[in-house]
């Protein structure tokens, strides 16, 4: 009887235990036992959900071109008024304001050609005003070239204020402005943009006078730019295109291909008499004619 009653009460108290025992929630539970027990597509939603809605679609298309477009001219943008805010570069027009006297006028950029040549060997036009408001009775000439235009080596002898001085003699009424904006070592890569800033000032005349950088000058065919000059388009646009050298000794026209209209050449006699001509001249000042063979041997043995 008291083994019975023993064995009953051990398993009452057992069964009090396991009541009064408090739930285990997610909390209390064991954190390797969660896991097991969910599901792969729970653990993607849980994943979802943590990461935030993912951005795909026509959504993610639109935010990839705006990335591409609108985000780096707008930083470029930010950058350029960044640096005009602080001053820094210089600007790229050939004419730029300026104040003479108290009176708004245009002058010439002496960095204007900064952007085809190294600062150390660029050059510039000689200096010139005009008034920024032009009067009714002002007639304004521009006159555009390279080295011949701006009367190289001395600017004072320039065409243009031999034209002016002309112009004013013929018509004392009349005001003239002929401004020479020419420098040595352009061709018309250069000039085309130096006459895009004067139409903007009230032209009333272009006078261009320039040809011989043509093929040497900023980007011309005789540069780096060799290669591509058989791409050069051969088609109605060069029809009546004349090309005629400075000395005048030949002249080309194009009319489907180039053809030589005339051409002064020398004959074989007179070049055999130029030359001993020449070597007769040197001979007679004393100064000997070196083959540069022979200089380069001179100057290695003296090394």
């Amino acid at each position: 009887m008291c083994a019975r009653y023993w064995k009953y009460n051990r398993k009452s108290q057992a069964r009090f235990k396991r009541q009064s025992r408090p739930h285990k929630t997610a909390k209390h539970r064991p954190k390797g036992k969660e896991g097991a027990t969910q599901s792969p597509k729970i653990k993607q939603k849980i994943a979802q959900g943590m990461s935030g809605s993912a951005v795909a679609g026509w959504r993610l298309w639109l935010f990839r071109i705006i990335a591409l477009t609108v985000i780096p001219p707008l930083l470029f943008l930010l950058l350029e008024l960044g640096l005009r805010i602080i001053g820094y570069g210089f600007s790229p027009s050939a004419i730029i304001e300026c104040e003479v006297n108290g009176k708004a006028c245009y002058c010439n950029n002496a960095k204007f050609a900064w952007q085809f040549f190294p600062p150390t060997i660029a050059r510039e036009s000689s200096p010139f005003a005009f008034p920024a408001d032009k009067s009714n009775s002002t007639y304004r000439i521009f006159v555009l070239g390279a080295s011949a235009a701006a009367g190289t080596p001395d600017g004072a002898f320039c065409f243009g204020r031999i034209l002016q001085v002309m112009l004013r003699q013929q018509y004392p009424q009349a005001n003239f402005e002929v401004i020479t904006i020419a420098m040595p070592a352009i061709n018309s890569h250069v000039v085309l943009e130096i006459a895009k800033d004067c139409a903007h000032h009230q032209a009333d005349l272009f006078i261009l006078y320039l040809g011989n950088n043509e093929v040497v000058g900023p980007y011309g065919a005789g540069t780096v730019f060799t290669p591509l000059s058989s791409n050069l388009p051969r088609d109605e646009r060069l029809v009546n295109l004349s090309l005629l050298p400075t000395c005048g000794t030949k002249f080309f026209q194009y009319a489907g291909d180039w053809k030589k209209i005339y051409s002064e050449d020398f004959t074989a006699d007179e070049k055999e008499k130029i030359v001993s001509s020449l070597k007769k001249a040197l001979g007679e000042a004393g100064f000997k004619v070196e083959k540069s063979g022979e200089r380069s041997s001179k100057t290695g043995e003296a090394r």
